[in-house]
This record gives structure tokens, C-alpha cells and sequence, in this order.
């Protein structure tokens, strides 16, 4: 082992034994007091802190090292390889005319102090597990309440999170019970990492939900960061929402810069200057965490970048089957136990990954997944028996795409399940079936599937397009042509495609505040102050709170307003599928405009929202989806509501039109039409 990595793992050592050994000391108070307090009859408060002192201890050397697909052949610690991130407030402050932004370079305890839920967003790879274990071992590292990590994907309808803390705490004795927990975690210090929120299966997402919102709502005197790729069911509304910020250019560079250092391989020079070369063209992976990680392995194997995402998995298992080894020269390779071929490796993985999103599994009990794998080889068409175990071995030490995790296995990341799934369901002969269920259960499983399909578009772009495209453009043209589309109308339309989008200021403020202050209720408050105004009562709304800049330039006041989004219900998942499309660079998916307001209410970007200006200024303001209402005195009175909202996707008119007028053109081109040439000539 290198000498860094020694050090590493001698410190590693030391902050378990130090750090813990300070946990254990407020454990065992804390048990004391609460138990005492609740006259709770326990004899046992030594053992009990000891065995979660244990848990602080094995989880402290689980989560300092991380595996790393870049890095296969080492041993790497976290903060070998860990890049500061940064995270936004998805809440725009539009007096400040920005959002939250902080970098997490340590547990900041100020920050978290002040924002105790919080829920991280963002797409694979953008690295949301390894910055919750980042946060985790800091706290520890700096003694700041009591941590625990739950991965969330452990969980199901009949082993809930208490379930689980139990299981981990492994403090088998009739005199502590599940209710014991719960009474330690209401006399609150401890800080809970919640760790994959779209892992949880799907068939038991509901019952995992409900049962980490009771959960949440015994420990108001703790903390909850919880993460996941975004997800419709996220309905955590005391949460405040931030995202992971992309990686600079130069962020990513340092992060490449520290695979060199763990592996001594000396690429990072030829790397960045090949990168460099492009002239931009890989910008979009440099912001991925994930795939600044395969760029690395990619150009380590084969010396050049690939093009598309489905590309970038496709070299990386290239090169992980090939297993090139730049430290060695004798070109040296381990041998494939199973006799599997790179290509028969791959059919394989394609059958076994869509049998795990079919099963919506990512966490294997070694018998399951022995089993699992026997099924699979079993309706393969290879002429020779292969051993279950043999694979087992395969896809864990040669190609390591799983790894196991205490006594269970998963992926190493869900994006190579998905990417080989993604390969499977293009070659089956039911795709076309498959995609259109898809599409008309786009709320059921559009979320899920969003990556997939993402990589999908890569692979198989032509069904892609007939099935999501082509429905998406004529579903919106419809609804842009079916009134007058010039000016602010055509934007209004083009933002309110299933969408209903309003301001509200009322003329007390105490009024709004009121309306705000029932956010657990938001739909049937709103509905019922504001219904008149509607278009869709089938609508989900949203509520936020702006801050608008008043156009006196002599003042610094500014007027807290309500925002609200509602999606009107029906099967479109919008934003998922918006996002997919923005992913793979459709030009008719753009950022929407942030307000639209009349011309004669804007001077150097303040927003007039005063009431003796109003009256002649939205006189013909649209409110709804089809309706146009007169902006009468008395109505002006109480309120307006103006279409608004910032950094939402929209779909743009013109080149939507452009688009599916290439997508039918070429779709009355046909390989026959070869034939007919051939004939003729």
C-alpha cells in the first residue's frame, strides 16, 4: 500500500476511535436522561451507547472508502479523491436577484444550523451519495451531534427506517424496543442522512414515504438531509430544496488531477490537453462528477473521449472487460471465469439489468442474486452451461460492475444498470409496445425511467423520436395554434402548455402572509380565495414566496409575493420529459422567460407593482389557460395575477415546428425505396 494511503487509512483509524469515543460519552448521558425522564425501566446504558458507538465506528470505515470505477485496482479514500461541491437554493430571491449558492468543503455547522431540512436534487452522477458521506465523517470528524446514515434503498413496506436504525444499533434485548428509539430521537441532537430517496422500490415507495414523514415528525430538534434524483413523489414541503452545482472546468481538472495522484497513472497533462483540443465539445460531461470519473478510465484505456453518454458506458465496459493495466508491462490480464466472451459478457448484463429495473431491485442478498442470475443464463441462447457463481464472480472482481456491501450487492452505480437495460429493451422485439406504455403512463414511471431513457436516446434516437417527440411537438402545437399566437400571447402559451402559472399579491400583505402560512393546505386555501381565476380545477399546485424590487429607485423596499406552479393533471410528467429532451439538446426545449409583465412596467429591470400605475396596464391580462379578463377597479383592488416563473422549461414554438416538419419528412423515407432504385436501374 502507498505511503498516502497508509496515512489515509492510520487517520481514518484514529478519527473513529477518537471522534466515537466522544459520541459514546453523550449517548450514554442522553440515554440516561431521557430513559430516566420517561421512568423507562433500563439497567443496560454502558451496552446500549457501546454497541451504537460500534455502529459509529464500522460506519466511519465503511463510508471512508468509496468505490471508484476510475480507480478499480485500489484502495480509495474519500478524501482522496473528494471534489467540493456546491449546492443552490432552488428559492430565487428576486430582490437579491440570485439564489443561495454555498460550497460544502466541511459539515458547515453555521449553515446547517440554519437550514435543519434540507433535500438535495440533482441527476446521476452529479455525486449525492458520496457528499452525504462526505457531510456524514466530517460531522463525526468534528463531533457535531449524533450522525446516522440510512440508505434509503434498504427500506421497503415491511422494514421501515425504524426497522433499520434497530437492525444497525443491533441491540438485541426485550428491554429495548423500537419505542425506545423513538423517544431518543424526539429528545433530538442527532443528524440523520437519508440517503437515495429513488432507490426506495417502487411498489413500496408510498409506504416507505409515509413512513418517513412520521419518522421526520418525531425529531423537530434534529436534522434531515435527504437526497435523490429528482421525483414526483418528493412531496417533503417543509424541506427546503437545493441542488448540487455543475463542476467548473477547472473543478473538474482538480478532480482528475487527484485520480493521478492515487493511481500513478500520469495522464492528467495528455487528458486536459486533449480535452482543451476539443474546444468545448466535452463541457457537458466536465460538469458530471460521474463522468469526469469515465473520462478518466476511457482515455486511460483507449487514449481517446467518446461522443454520447451511451458511448462513454459502452468504452468503459470495453475497457473493465479488457482490463488494461497501464503499471504493468507485460500487458498482463485476468482470465474471465466464466468463459464469457465481451460480447456474450454484455447480452448477459443487457437480460440482467432490465430483470433488475423490471424487479425494481438494486440490493441483492447473495442468494437472490445467485438465483437471479441462473434465470438469466437459463434463457440465454449460449450452447454451453455456465455456473451462476462463476458470473457472480465475473461481474464483481474482473468487471466489476457490482460491489458487495456488508453481506449485500449492488450496482456500482444504477446508471450502468439503466445504460445496459437501456440496450436491451432496443433490440427486443416489444420495444415499441414498451416505449408507448411509457409514454401514456408517464406519471407512473416516467420519473424511474428518466435516465434510461435519457441514454435510450442515444441508442435507438429514430423510436425515440416517433414515440416521445413527435407526440410532445404535435400535442403543443395544438395547443399554441388554437388561439392567436403573436407577441406575449405566443410566449404565455407556449409557457402555459399544461401548466397553470400566476402571481398573487393582495393588497394587505398580512393577507398573503395568511395564505402563505397555510402551505400544508395550499390547494384548498388557494383554490378556494383564488378559484375564480382558474382555468383547470384539476390542477397540483405549488407554493412559493418571491421578493419584487418596488420601481421607486429611492427605496430598497421590495414586496413579498406568492408564486405558484400548479400542473394540471393528466398523464404528462412535463418536467421529467423537458429534461430528458433539454439532456440530449432538442433545440425547441429552452429556459422560459423569468416574467412576463406589460413593456410600460419595466424600467432598468424593476417591476412596477404599485396599485396607481395597474389600472391601465393590465387591462387585458391573461389568468387562465383560454380566458382574458378585464382588469376592472374592483379587481384590482384585491389582486393581480400575472404568468410567472423563474427558470422554467418551456417548449418554443417556431422551432418545434421546425422540428416535426423534419421528424414526418423523414419519416416518408423508406428503406424499400432502395429496392424500387435498384429496380429501375
Amino acid at each position: 500500500m502507498p505511503l498516502e494511503q497508509m496515512l489515509a487509512d492510520s487517520a481514518t483509524r484514529a478519527i473513529a476511535t477518537e471522534s466515537t469515543k466522544y459520541l459514546f460519552e453523550i449517548l450514554k448521558s442522553k440515554i440516561n436522561n431521557v430513559f430516566e425522564r420517561k421512568k423507562i425501566k433500563f439497567e443496560h446504558y454502558d451496552e446500549l451507547a457501546e454497541k451504537f458507538n460500534r455502529y459509529l465506528e464500522s460506519s466511519v470505515n465503511e463510508y471512508s472508502t468509496i468505490p471508484t470505477i476510475a480507480l478499480k485496482h485500489h484502495k480509495v479514500f474519500l478524501e482522496q479523491v473528494y471534489q467540493p461541491l456546491k449546492i443552490v437554493s432552488l428559492k430565487f430571491d428576486t430582490h437579491a436577484k440570485s439564489n443561495n449558492t454555498v460550497l460544502i468543503d466541511t459539515y458547515n455547522e453555521d449553515f446547517f444550523n440554519n437550514h435543519t431540512k434540507i433535500l438535495i436534487t440533482d441527476s446521476a452522477g452529479m455525486g449525492k451519495s458520496t457528499f452525504l458521506k462526505f457531510l456524514f465523517l466530517s460531522s463525526i470528524k468534528q463531533q457535531i451531534q449524533i450522525p446516522v446514515f440510512i440508505e434509503l434503498r434498504r427500506l421497503n413496506s415491511k422494514h421501515g427506517i425504524l426497522d433499520e436504525i434497530y437492525k444497525k444499533i443491533n441491540f438485541i434485548s426485550s428491554d429495548f424496543t423500537k419505542e425506545h428509539i423513538i423517544e431518543l430521537i424526539k429528545d433530538g441532537d442527532f443528524l440523520f442522512f437519508l440517503d437515495g430517496y429513488d432507490e426506495i422500490p417502487g411498489n413500496d415507495r408510498d409506504k416507505v414515504s409515509s413512513d418517513l414523514k412520521q419518522f421526520i415528525s418525531y425529531g423537530g430538534q434534529n436534522r434531515f438531509i435527504i437526497s435523490s434524483r429528482p421525483h414526483h413523489g418528493l412531496h417533503f414541503p417543509e424541506f427546503e430544496k437545493f441542488e448540487i452545482v455543475r463542476l467548473q472546468k477547472n473543478e473538474a481538472f482538480e478532480l482528475i488531477y487527484k485520480y493521478d495522484k492515487v493511481s500513478g497513472y500520469n495522464i492528467h497533462g495528455n487528458l486536459v490537453r486533449t480535452i482543451n483540443d476539443a474546444k468545448g465539445y466535452f463541457n457537458e460531461f466536465l460538469a458530471n462528477p460521474l463522468y469526469v470519473s469515465l473520462l478518466y478510465l476511457t482515455y486511460r484505456n483507449k487514449h481517446e473521449l467518446p461522443l454520447t453518454q451511451a458511448s462513454f458506458y459502452r468504452q468503459v465496459y470495453d475497457a473493465l472487460y479488457s482490463d488494461h493495466d497501464l503499471t504493468k508491462e507485460d500487458g498482463y490480464k485476468r482470465q474471465i471465469l466464466s468463459g464469457l466472451s465481451k460480447d456474450e459478457l454484455d447480452g448477459f448484463l443487457q437480460h440482467f439489468a432490465f430483470q433488475c429495473i423490471e424487479n425494481r431491485i438494486n440490493d441483492f442478498e447473495k442468494d437472490y442474486l445467485l438465483s437471479l442470475i441462473k434465470d438469466v443464463l437459463k434463457n440465454s441462447i449460449l450452447e454451453r452451461k455456465i455456473e451462476p457463481s462463476e458470473v457472480l464472480s465475473d461481474i464483481i472482481q474482473n468487471v466489476p460492475l457490482l460491489i458487495k456491501e456488508g453481506s449485500s450487492y449492488k450496482w456500482i452505480h444504477k446508471s450502468f444498470m439503466e445504460y445496459f437495460a437501456a440496450k436491451y429493451i432496443s433490440i427486443d422485439s416489444d420495444k415499441v409496445q414498451f416505449l408507448e406504455s411509457l409514454w401514456e403512463n408517464q406519471l407512473t414511471y416516467l420519473d424511474d425511467f428518466s435516465n434510461l431513457l435519457t441514454i435510450y436516446a442515444d441508442i435507438d434516437k429514430k423510436t425515440f423520436n416517433d414515440i416521445f417527440v413527435r407526440r410532445l411537438l404535435e400535442d403543443f402545437i395544438r395547443h399554441v395554434e388554437g388561439e392567436e399566437h403573436t407577441g406575449n400571447v405566443k410566449l404565455l402559451k407556449q409557457m402555459n402548455f399544461q401548466r397553470e402559472l400566476l402571481l398573487v399579491k393582495d393588497r394587505d400583505r398580512t393577507e398573503a402572509e395568511k395564505v402563505f402560512n397555510l402551505f400544508p393546505h395550499i390547494e384548498k386555501s388557494f383554490t378556494k380565495r383564488y378559484g375564480i381565476w382558474l382555468a383547470n380545477k384539476e390542477t397540483d399546485y405549488e407554493l412559493s414566496s418571491m421578493f419584487y424590487p418596488m420601481l421607486d429607485e429611492d427605496t430598497d423596499l421590495s414586496l413579498e409575493i406568492l408564486a405558484v406552479q400548479g400542473d394540471i393533471k393528466s398523464f404528462y410528467n412535463l418536467e421529467s420529459l423537458l429534461n430528458i429532451l433539454l439532456a440530449k439538446r432538442y433545440p425547441f426545449v429552452q429556459v422560459g422567460p423569468g416574467h412576463i409583465l406589460p413593456e410600460n412596467d419595466i424600467k432598468e429591470n424593476f417591476y412596477n407593482i404599485n396599485y396607481e400605475f395597474e389600472e391601465g396596464s393590465w387591462n387585458t391580462l391573461h389568468v387562465a389557460h383560454n380566458i382574458q379578463a378585464a382588469s376592472t377597479e374592483a379587481e384590482i383592488y384585491v389582486l393581480f395575477i400575472a404568468r410567472a416563473y423563474i427558470h422554467l422549461l418551456i417548449l418554443n414554438y417556431d422551432e418545434a415546428k421546425k422540428y416535426l416538419d423534419k421528424l414526418n419528412a423523414n419519416s416518408k423515407k423508406s428503406i424499400l425505396s432502395f429496392m424500387k432504385r435498384t429496380e429501375k436501374n
